[in-house]
């Protein structure tokens, strides 16, 4: 092979072991060699040669208290740029920031009125960046990429795809949040739904790290999901996968804001669950309310159903997508071991009987900060590589693996 192809081929073995640290955060050497594709051999003359050149650095493992020395990560150097995460939820935008080695650098979150336009939503999301850089003394001017999620069918380039409920709305969200954050940042920008974001997160960042395939549902002021596979966040034709929340509960009447009766959205919505649980006791207010009192026989009631009736949306996708994994977030999730308990027992009866086989419902690992976290992982895997590269590095004083500090 001639002295060019060889070149060649190695920055394209380089490329691919970058993307992969940058994507995923510190890694070990066996890991590089698992999502690369590329040898042993490989893998070591290429970090040996982009360490030389201090492109990478080299991290201690984080302790796992088993024997033996912990194998030393590779990150990014600080030089290559910070990403930015965005999540604009119904009542509260939450921003988050990383530095090269995927560690929070700055992470904070600020309240609007839950029928706030969206034009007051981006100059609280953006006051509220102007202040994380002066008060937690971090520096956004280097910023390689922003990611956004907002809620609705939002496709993967960013446009509101054609929806006769949510796509007027959505497209003028989409649309106003771009020209807002491509312009103060002035870095790509990339945009698509927060739930689809927070489980991306779950992948990169929570317990679900490693999983090629994921089910993941939130359940809070609304509900929403998402579907990974082979590792990807799955939009759909018209940006409405993992809309779960839409899935028609048998025998349930209540209208949902969709148009449609009977929405799972319409049943265990905390809003709803609030609402049912206070037609037992008035001074119910809060899901804690109600986990604080799951052992009362009407309130036990009110948490089994809910269980049931999810248990039953997420075994008929589960048959379908055959996940490793199911994580179930939001407050729904705080209702706590009584609830996860008669999830997992109705989710098993449901399904078919290759128990050793089964992806056991599980809470969420991360907390509100998973929309912002997936958008940063968006950002990061559809930015381009820096053409150049840095030269100079400061050792990160902490890292978590590619977890975030929580």
């Amino acid at each position: 092979m001639a002295g060019s192809e060889l070149a060649r081929v190695r920055r394209v073995h380089e490329d691919r072991v970058l993307r992969v640290v940058r994507e995923w955060g510190p890694l070990s050497r066996g890991d590089l060699e698992l999502r690369t594709g590329l040898s042993r051999k490989t893998v070591s003359d290429i970090t040996s040669s982009l360490l030389e050149r201090r492109i990478i650095v080299s991290v201690p493992s984080p302790s796992t208290g088993e024997r033996g020395r912990p194998p030393r990560l590779f990150a990014l150097a600080s030089g290559s740029g910070r990403f930015v995460g965005v999540d604009f939820g119904h009542q509260r935008v939450l921003v988050a920031a990383v530095s090269p080695s995927n560690e929070v650098i700055a992470q904070d979150s600020r309240r609007y009125a839950d029928d706030a336009p969206w034009s007051r939503r981006v100059e609280t999301a953006l006051a509220l960046i102007d202040d994380l850089e002066r008060e937690q003394r971090v520096d956004l001017d280097a910023v390689e990429g922003v990611g956004v999620g907002v809620s609705g069918p939002v496709g993967a380039s960013a446009i509101a795809r054609s929806s006769s409920w949510a796509g007027a709305a959505t497209r003028h969200a989409v649309e106003l949040v771009n020209s807002a954050f491509s312009e103060r940042f002035a870095a790509p920008v990339v945009i698509d739904n927060n739930d689809r974001y927070a489980a991306l997160a779950e992948v990169v960042w929570g317990s679900a790290r490693d999983v090629d395939h994921l089910l993941y549902v939130r359940s809070s002021h609304g509900v929403g999901g998402g579907l990974v596979i082979d590792g990807r966040p799955v939009t759909g034709s018209h940006g409405m996968a993992g809309e779960i929340g839409h899935i028609t509960v048998p025998g349930a009447r209540a209208r949902c804001w969709c148009g449609k009766h009977g929405c799972l959205e319409t049943v265990i919505s905390s809003g709803a669950l609030i609402d049912a649980a206070r037609r037992h006791d008035p001074s119910i207010s809060t899901i804690g309310d109600i986990a604080e009192r799951a052992a009362e026989p009407e309130v036990a009631v009110i948490v089994t159903r809910a269980a049931h009736v999810l248990a039953a949306a997420l075994a008929t996708i589960t048959v379908v997508m055959d996940p490793r994994q199911v994580v179930v977030a939001g407050s729904i999730a705080d209702l706590g071991e009584p609830f996860f308990h008669a999830l997992t027992d109705e989710f098993e009866q449901l399904l078919m009987p290759a128990r050793d086989i089964l992806p056991i419902p599980r809470p969420s690992a991360l907390g509100d900060e998973a929309g912002a976290l997936g958008a940063i992982a968006d950002a990061v895997r559809r930015t381009p590589l820096p053409v150049t590269r840095p030269t100079a590095v400061d050792l990160p004083k902490s890292t978590t693996s590619s977890k975030a500090s929580r």
